[in-house]
């Protein structure tokens, strides 16, 4: 099964990410759009996993955030990856608590790096994504740009746990299932 760990969004700021991805469907901009429900910000990719390791998992997990308190995090701005120049992803970006989030990955980095699993080459940058871009015309891409230049506060977020999920790949987009979470603080609430 194709795993990932994130941190999970309240559904109102879910719902004003799905503001600019409804501009960008309006405007024409191709892209593969997720659907409103299934924004997070991801921490690390895991891949196909076996179904044996989910247990080892959640256990790394929890005790890569049990040293970690609760903490507050705004999601703002917008950007692109890797460039303007030719632009892949559309994201969300985090301010405030952009640091502690970084350290949750790195937490979280060191965890499953324990368990085998590949260290991330690329700098984490904690985002949300709004959109795959797809071919873009020159008039689009100008259209990305100014875009991305408007800064936008989409709310902010209590980061109490992450979350395991499994990501089931079907024709009309994703389907994320948690598997379990981690509560940071090392609270156990048990479940997803």
């Amino acid at each position: 099964m194709r795993l990932f760990i994130a941190v999970p969004l309240p559904d109102p700021v879910k719902e004003a990410i799905y503001g600019d991805a409804e501009v960008l469907k309006r405007e024409g901009i191709r892209a593969s759009y997720p659907a409103w429900e299934n924004y997070h910000i991801t921490l690390k990719f895991l891949g196909e996993v076996n179904e044996s390791k989910v247990s080892a998992i959640l256990d790394g997990m929890r005790a890569s955030v049990s040293g970690m308190m609760p903490f507050d995090a705004s999601i703002e701005g917008r950007g692109v990856f890797p460039g303007f120049r030719n632009p892949k992803v559309i994201w969300c970006g985090v301010e405030e608590g952009a640091e502690s989030l970084v350290e949750l990955f790195e937490r979280v980095e060191r965890a499953m790096a324990y368990l085998g699993f590949e260290r991330e080459k690329k700098p984490f940058h904690p985002h949300v994504t709004v959109g795959r871009l797809k071919r873009l015309s020159p008039e689009q891409k100008r259209f990305i740009i100014k875009f991305c230049s408007h800064r936008l506060a989409y709310g902010r977020i209590r980061v109490e746990r992450i979350v395991l999920y499994k990501s089931t790949l079907r024709p009309e987009g994703a389907v994320y299932t948690p598997l379990g979470s981690a509560f940071l603080g090392g609270r156990d609430e048990g479940g997803a």
